[in-house]
């Protein structure tokens, strides 16, 4: 589901879009806010590209490690687009 900006809503790991429907693989929650950081940040907390985030584990993971970053973006992700987009 293209979100008003033209892109596909959820998270961002290295610049890559992916659906809203998709589940954080640390806290195993929905994600329902969209966010995109750094090529080297995301590298720097997650790693591996196809690993999915929320944004609160995101950040938790990031301060544990030390790794300082911005979202770069965030956007909103309701469940009702997760049904759209399947």
């Amino acid at each position: 589901m293209a979100d008003p900006r033209g892109k596909v809503a959820a998270i961002t790991p290295l610049g890559q879009r992916r659906r809203p429907s998709e589940w954080c693989k640390r806290c195993d929650r929905a994600v329902v806010v969209g966010f995109r950081v750094s090529d080297e940040a995301w590298a720097a907390v997650v790693g591996d590209a196809g690993t999915i985030r929320c944004a609160p584990c995101f950040d938790e993971e990031a301060q544990a490690k030390g790794v300082a970053f911005t979202f770069l973006e965030a956007w909103p992700v309701s469940w009702s687009q997760s049904l759209k987009a399947t």
